[in-house]
């Protein structure tokens, strides 16, 4: 008889991995349901890179320290969290299929996804599940969409960093750029394309680069020969940030870099000397701050610190940036009282304001696509430092009023009421 148990579990094992999808099954388990409700959450990640495997193993630690202190309180009630994951293996394809497993098989009203998004989100909408999820992708802000919300700083990011940059250094108006030749890297491009008549940037020297590159030496070569004052580069995440930067200062450029995309130095300094951020300028989430200068992190930064380290052992400076859509969802549950998607969208859609690891968030409306009033997008407090004799140092908090001031300024959004 137990022969016969094993076999059929192996057998179970073995379609799981012939689906090409990973599940992580729920930590509740049977005894942790008994003690009150379960709320299962849908989760659609590509683990075949750092950004989500970091946001896999965050997002289950911090769920798995809820359930050890009795579930998330919704309406007076307790609910256990049940992770339902898969692996999208970055593939549109693959994530579509998850997708429909998850709202057809599993029964998921929530999900929470990245940049496969619009492969799926026709799935969601009209089954009229709630997706939560971080693309730059214009598809997940469309007014069309009723249960869909955008909740990273991809779309906004860019935005408000180079609005307080070009504010805090107007003399740095030539850019020299590496840009990744995809979906983010473009996206970038365009907005700052457009910023430069806003902020009065150079946008004249750009390149793009294919996903995968490691070796920047020409790039770098050819982007200092333009002379520029200052360097950025984005796109794929931290291992091509600091090789490209790496790369700019082995080809004798000595100015100051910029990453509005978020910098981890903890992480940085895996990968490359503190040294090559001397001078240079950067957003960095609450979480990193607090860790770089040794402060007391918030609350939801502590949470997020003890949840990794119960489960993993240390601290690995972890990349939080996509991490945001577990946090609205979180937020927008306890706010609404409710796990009825139709409450829940309508809580997100009003404007919300909720807590995460990089810092507090609001929900914004896009007119540009549709939306003037309801909020679909997110926006970030965001605080600024540089790197001095190796130390980082802060030199300014970006609040949500001022970041919201930004979005208006550009106009990139459309003209926002009054």
């Amino acid at each position: 008889m137990r022969y016969t148990s094993i076999l059929r579990a192996s057998v179970v094992l073995v379609f799981v991995i012939a689906m090409g999808l990973i599940v992580t099954l729920p930590w509740a388990g049977k005894a942790a349901a008994a003690e009150g409700k379960t709320l299962k959450i849908g989760v659609l990640l590509g683990l075949g890179n750092p950004l989500g495997r970091d946001t896999q193993k965050l997002v289950e630690a911090v769920s798995e320290a809820v359930n050890k202190k009795g579930g998330l309180t919704i309406g007076g009630e307790k609910y256990h969290i049940q992770l339902i994951l898969y692996d999208n293996k970055d593939s549109a394809e693959t994530a579509r299929a998850g997708a429909e497993r998850l709202v057809f098989q599993d029964g998921v009203k929530f999900i929470l996804g990245d940049t496969t998004a619009d492969a799926w989100l026709p799935v969601t909408e009209a089954n009229k599940v709630v997706a939560i999820v971080t693309t730059p992708s214009p598809a997940a802000v469309n007014a069309r969409l009723k249960y869909t919300f955008q909740a990273s700083f991809l779309n906004t990011g860019t935005i408000v960093n180079w609005g307080w940059f070009c504010g805090a250094f107007p003399a740095k108006k030539k850019l020299g750029g590496l840009f990744a030749d995809g979906l983010a890297g473009h996206g970038d491009a365009k907005q700052l394309e457009v910023l430069s008549k806003v902020f009065g940037l150079d946008m004249s020297d750009h390149v793009f680069y294919p996903a995968g590159t490691t070796d920047f030496s020409a790039l770098a070569t050819r982007i200092k020969s333009g002379e520029p004052q200052v360097f950025t580069t984005a796109g794929t995440g931290p291992l091509e940030q600091t090789l490209a930067l790496k790369a700019m200062r082995q080809a004798g450029w000595e100015g100051p870099y910029f990453g509005y995309r978020p910098l981890n130095p903890g992480l940085w300094g895996q990968l490359a000397p503190m040294d090559t951020l001397e001078g240079s300028y950067f957003a960095i989430g609450d979480i990193d701050a607090a860790i770089s200068l040794g402060t007391t992190p918030t609350a939801v930064s502590k949470e997020a610190q003890d949840a990794w380290i119960a489960k993993y052992g240390k601290w690995e400076n972890p990349n939080t940036d996509l991490s945001p859509h577990w946090y609205l969802l979180r937020a927008a549950l306890e706010a609404s009282g409710s796990i009825d998607p139709e409450k829940v969208a309508a809580t997100i859609a009003k404007g919300l304001k909720f807590d995460m690891p990089f810092g507090q968030a609001m929900m914004i409306s896009r007119p540009d696509m549709g939306s003037p009033t309801r909020t679909v997008d997110t926006i970030f407090a965001t605080t600024m430092g540089t790197v001095e004799k190796g130390k980082v140092k802060i030199l300014h908090r970006i609040s949500l009023e001022e970041a919201l001031g930004y979005i208006k300024k550009s106009k990139i959004f459309g003209t926002y009421p009054q």
